[in-house]
């Protein structure tokens, strides 16, 4: 029927749904997000065989680049997105950091994804 509207693309009601998601990767406010992506996976992840500490070193910069977006919007769907689904991954890339980059990491992730601090704090062990 033409009034009915298809479900998860309504832009009233719970945010966590279809319509903020398209919007909100287009939105300028997730720059940041889309630039770790970025970072996070051409020049980190495809790198770490080459070396480790550099490509650690770019992937801690799109992840401090992430508490813009929490500063100006706590509990982002999308950076739950991306934690959810990158969290354990992140945990495996900073368990063979030093102590100063493991301590910074790990409180930089509890602050924008305390949901996953239970996670997070296994980086340290």
């Amino acid at each position: 029927a033409m009034g009915s509207e298809e479900i998860g693309w309504n832009s009233f009601g719970a945010k966590k749904n279809r319509y903020y998601l398209a919007d909100n990767l287009l939105n300028q406010m997730y720059r940041p997000l889309r630039n770790c992506y970025y970072s996070y996976h051409r020049l980190g992840l495809d790198k770490m065989s080459e070396d480790v500490n550099a490509s650690r070193a770019v992937i801690t910069q799109g992840l401090l680049s992430l508490e813009e977006i929490h500063q100006k919007q706590q509990g982002s769907y999308l950076l739950q997105i991306f934690f959810d689904t990158k969290g354990d991954e992140i945990v495996n890339i900073y368990k063979q950091a030093n102590d100063a980059e493991k301590t910074q990491i790990v409180r930089l992730l509890s602050k924008i994804d305390p949901g996953h601090t239970t996670k997070y704090v296994k980086i340290k062990k």
